[in-house]
């Protein structure tokens, strides 16, 4: 019975090595023609400025300045509320990272607000796009903050 079991295992076992190492030879999708954006410097300050849509007011100016330093990456936000019913200018100020993610299936860099949970997709034009946290825009209509 046990020389049974070996004959049976050994063409088996055989079959499956061969099995394993077979594999279909298609070619290797193209690279997509996607410029990689370098980590923002290790010393750097840098300003982006826009208006973004808002659902109850004319619309959102919105500055964000990033510095960072050896010691310490700290952004400031000035949001600007355009008519509405709550019009008024708000200040946040926190830290942030600089992360690789994904915006609508494209991959690049972002800049997270860690406070506020905030992430700013970086275009290779260098604009900044609102994403949540599943890297969908929030603006359908395409609203940046551009470099200054």
């Amino acid at each position: 019975m046990r020389r049974l079991s070996r004959l049976f295992i050994l063409p088996v076992l055989v079959a499956v090595l061969g099995l394993a190492g077979c594999r279909r030879d298609e070619p290797e999708p193209p690279a997509a023609a996607v410029p990689v954006l370098a980590p923002l410097p290790e010393a750097f300050e840098g300003e982006w400025r826009g208006v973004l849509p808002c659902t109850d007011c004319a619309g959102i100016e919105v500055e964000l300045t990033l510095q960072r330093d050896a010691t310490m990456a700290r952004f400031v936000l000035l949001e600007r509320y355009l008519g509405g019913a709550a019009p008024g200018d708000y200040r946040s100020e926190g830290r942030w990272r600089e992360a690789a993610c994904r915006a609508a299936g494209e991959p690049g860099l972002c800049i997270e607000l860690y406070e506020f949970g905030l992430r700013w997709f970086r275009h290779a034009d260098g604009t900044l796009a609102a994403i949540d946290s599943e890297g969908r825009v929030l603006d359908a209509d395409g609203a940046r903050l551009q470099r200054l």
